[in-house]
């Protein structure tokens, strides 16, 4: 995390930027349940603090130095020459920075510069980008000015929240549309409320499997669900039309249907699997995300689906 730090733009110079230093300083050390924020660092943060106090100490060091006569050579020689001649009168501000250090906060002919805000954890997952953005968003000046901090999590945080606002009436409205698709499909209200229960019932397995390894939903490995319920669809729809080809003849079905569903799905397991290898803590869990989901597609459709279809002819029969 020290080396993707987020930017705060100064543009007030020197005064503005210790007074956005010192926001930080007071917001990392607030006592946050999940602490984000680990500090800040400005082209002011790598000139000496307490000069008057530290050029004291130099004084009472070189008046010693002077009075104990000691043999040294080399290198030792030389720092004790550099170190007996030093002032300790002279003060360091920021112009006597090396071009080195000021290149990295500021920009040529700008008065502003930059103040790059450190994390204190990965934020590789939800509830981490969430705190981070609420905490970022927390810091004010004293004169209650806020304090914009540029970073790609900030947006992430926004869309997370969005999708969490959104996310039941937009799940509903996919699911009438399926059950819209499975109407014209098969042209029966019935077929198309059993394969839209079968799909629920997939989905409630994944979402059951994801609490069960603790798995959590973020930013990444939300193109799981789409990808769950598209290829639901496509296997209950498959086996239903050889289930009708094979005039309701479920180990019919089974025999031919099971091993191309579960090498297509397979396929689709190797291919987001090799994500699970991933350093990337988001990635990673998409791999296992899209593995889980697909072993619950494969389980309903070859499992429950044949099961639910075969009770049914039972219970027609004897009605």
């Amino acid at each position: 995390e020290s080396l993707y730090p987020s930017v705060i733009m100064v543009s007030g110079g020197e005064r503005e930027e210790q007074a956005v230093l010192k926001a930080i300083k007071s917001q990392a050390a607030l006592p946050f349940s999940l602490p984000m924020i680990k500090g800040a660092t400005g082209l002011t943060s790598f000139v000496p603090e307490k000069q008057d106090e530290k050029a004291v100490v130099i004084k009472n060091i070189q008046k010693l130095v002077r009075e104990i006569k000691t043999v040294s050579f080399g290198k030792m020689k030389t720092l004790l020459q550099h170190f007996a001649t030093f002032k300790p009168d002279t003060r360091i501000t920021r112009a006597d920075l090396p071009p080195e250090i000021v290149q990295l906060f500021t920009t040529p002919g700008d008065p502003g510069g930059l103040v790059y805000l450190f994390s204190k954890l990965p934020r590789d997952t939800t509830e981490r980008v969430i705190a981070f953005a609420d905490q970022a968003n927390g810091i004010y000046l004293e004169g209650g000015q806020k304090v914009s901090v540029l970073d790609g999590t900030m947006i992430i945080a926004d869309i997370i929240r969005l999708v969490k606002r959104e996310v039941v009436p937009i799940f509903g409205l996919v699911i009438f549309l399926c059950f819209i698709d499975l109407v014209v499909e098969f042209r029966s209200v019935k077929t198309a409320w059993l394969i839209t229960f079968m799909l629920l019932f997939a989905f409630l397995l994944y979402l059951g499997g994801s609490l069960l390894f603790k798995l959590q939903f973020n930013f990444f490995n939300l193109v799981a669900p789409p990808i769950i319920l598209g290829t639901g669809c496509d296997s209950f729809i498959h086996f239903y039309h050889r289930y009708r080809e094979q005039k309701h003849q479920v180990n019919e079905v089974i025999n031919t249907m099971a091993p191309a569903i579960s090498i297509a799905n397979l396929t689709t397991v190797i291919g987001f699997g090799g994500l699970i290898l991933t350093d990337n803590g988001g990635l990673r869990s998409t791999g296992w995300m899209v593995m889980l989901g697909m072993v619950a597609v494969t389980l309903t459709t070859l499992l429950f689906l044949p099961s639910s279809l075969t009770l049914y002819q039972r219970w027609r029969r004897r009605s």
